[in-house]
């Protein structure tokens, strides 16, 4: 998925949330579908897994992925959470 962007607005782990969240909010990633692994995101944002790693658990805080050991991050199911 190379055609996340970052805003220049804020901490770079809240520019790749945003980046992501829009990708999901827009349903360019499908309700289940797969977010890009933390190392792909790490590579196409120069940043650090642990910044990468802030953005991926903020999303899942918010309710708009689910993490799973060994099997990747996907967006969560069913309905919209609130933006």
């Amino acid at each position: 998925m190379k055609d996340l962007a970052l805003d220049g607005e804020g901490p770079l782990h809240a520019q790749i949330r945003r980046a992501v969240a829009a990708a999901i909010l827009s349903g360019r990633i499908p309700p289940g579908g797969r977010v890009p692994p933390e190392a792909e995101l790490m590579r196409l944002f120069g940043a650090s897994r642990m910044t990468v790693h802030r953005a991926i658990s903020d999303l899942a805080a918010e309710g708009l992925v689910r993490r799973n050991r060994r099997a990747g991050t996907a967006r969560q199911s069913g309905r919209r959470p609130a933006a």
